[in-house]
């Protein structure tokens, strides 16, 4: 056989030796040395045994590919951000202390319940997640009296109602995903009650899906919301919110009462909360319109009552935990006419959208809309982003990506609350519109050059900050 072939043969046999013990290292949970730092645009077999690790602590879904792009990149972020690590995406000594710990059961922290009596968490739980710390959520909740059935580690619906139930008794924003702010509540809960505290710092299980990569379940049929009965951040007992009707001078009611309540506790009304339209009720409604840059005309139609109930919100809106979800750039770019949305983007699918000019992120269902796509946020944390990326709510045109069915697609989205509403829980009333190449606008039934720019800036795109470039 040639010299050279033999060589070869050797140097690949050595190579695959060295390999394997380190695999093995990190699915045992035995301890290893890093042999390099790694980061994005790192290729190789130990960047692959790095995400094989990511995959079994439940960090990661994505197959390993030995190449560390955007997405790897994510997870180890999200990894280091629940280990306390510094989060900047590089493995180094210290993420591969913290991943040889994970590996072997979390041995870098306590197995048993900390003297303080806390439940600890190291990451985000919501429905859809699973694993020993959802167990301990669930021992946690049923303690505590808020009973979700059996602690099986499947974060389903009952644990998400439960979870609700909770948040609502300690006046924090029920939205059942459980982050820093509810995991203080459920803390401080559990040391009044003196109840026994669960396990919860064991490691996720290796089927458990990644926060950051899990998709919510998908949501029942909507059914159009115009009346409830509920009790807003402000404490008032609202009976309606009603955004189906325009209120004015003369009206009255329990509508017009919500309407004088709202706009008092955001500072633009100060009379009486009587449910009589009168001169101070419009003059608030004109101030409130003007803040917000709707057309002045003192008349509460549907895209100010929208607009107003979302605004209530706010302050709730700052104190979540908001959920980042990874973009993976290398799916296709593509910018698609208008007539090509029901195949890319149809109705009742869940995307990701990522805002260009802030790297943010967030989920939203598309409800319907037959010129363009009417939209909701999937939760009051994917709202709460929204709102982050525009500072308040506006009609400003704004280039993004709509992450849907294995595609980005080059979009555009304004960020005013109006029309109907099918989610009645995600804090926002109403729906706002993404705009593909073609698309018209409801009013003038005509393409909005605002929106076609956005797209093209999207499609054109180099650097999308912590994404691309």
């Amino acid at each position: 056989m040639d010299k050279k072939r033999v060589l070869g043969i050797v140097a690949v046999v050595v190579a695959a030796l060295m390999v394997v013990p380190l695999l093995l290292a990190v699915l045992s949970g035995t301890a290893y040395a890093a042999p390099r730092i790694l980061k994005q645009g790192s290729t190789g077999d130990d960047v692959k045994t790095l995400q094989a690790a990511l995959n079994t602590l439940g960090y990661m879904s994505v197959a390993p590919t030995g190449v560390f792009g955007s997405i790897t990149r994510t997870v180890v972020i999200n990894f280091q951000k629940a280990k306390g690590l510094t989060a900047d995406g590089i493995v180094g000594a210290n993420t591969y202390a913290a991943l040889d710990a994970a590996g072997a059961g979390g041995t870098a922290e306590p197995a048993s319940p900390p003297s303080t009596g806390a439940l600890s968490l190291t990451r985000t739980l919501r429905r859809g997640t699973s694993g020993a710390d959802v167990k301990a959520l669930q021992s946690a909740l049923n303690t505590l009296g808020y009973a979700v059935g059996t602690a099986d580690g499947i974060f389903g619906t009952k644990t998400t109602e439960g979870v609700k139930k909770f948040q609502t008794a300690q006046g924090i924003a029920a939205d059942g995903i459980v982050g820093p702010a509810t995991l203080a509540k459920l803390n401080a809960a559990l040391g009044a009650a003196g109840g026994d505290v669960p396990e919860a710092t064991a490691a996720p299980e290796a089927t458990a899906a990644p926060e950051a990569t899990a998709a919510p379940e998908t949501s029942p049929e909507p059914t159009i919301v115009t009346q409830s009965e509920l009790v807003g951040p402000d404490g008032y007992k609202y009976y309606s919110q009603q955004i189906t009707s325009a209120l004015k001078r003369g009206s009255s009611g329990y509508h017009v009462k919500d309407l004088q309540q709202a706009l008092k506790t955001l500072g633009y009304y100060s009379g009486s909360v009587d449910g009589l339209f009168g001169n101070g009720t419009y003059d608030a409604v004109r101030r409130f319109q003007s803040a917000l840059r709707l057309d002045v005309d003192g008349i509460a139609g549907n895209y100010t009552l929208c607009t107003l109930y979302t605004c209530l919100h706010k302050a709730t809106f700052s104190s979540l935990d908001k959920v980042s979800y990874p973009v993976d750039v290398s799916l296709p770019l593509t910018m698609p006419n208008w007539s090509e949305a029901g195949t890319v983007f149809p109705k009742q699918s869940i995307a990701i959208i990522v805002d260009i000019r802030t790297g943010k992120t967030f989920q939203v269902k598309r409800t319907g809309g037959t010129n363009h796509a009417d939209c909701e946020p999937v939760s009051f944390n994917d709202t709460a982003m929204m709102l982050d990326c525009y500072g308040g709510w506006s009609w400003t045109r704004r280039p993004i990506w709509v992450v849907v069915n294995g595609r980005r697609l080059a979009a555009s989205m304004n960020g005013m609350p109006h029309g109907y509403d099918s989610i009645s829980n995600n804090g926002m009333r109403g729906q706002f519109c993404i705009h593909l190449v073609g698309s018209r606008t409801h009013g003038t039934n005509k393409m909005d050059a605002d929106h076609q720019a956005c797209i093209g800036e999207a499609y054109t795109v180099s650097r999308v900050p912590g994404i691309l470039g």
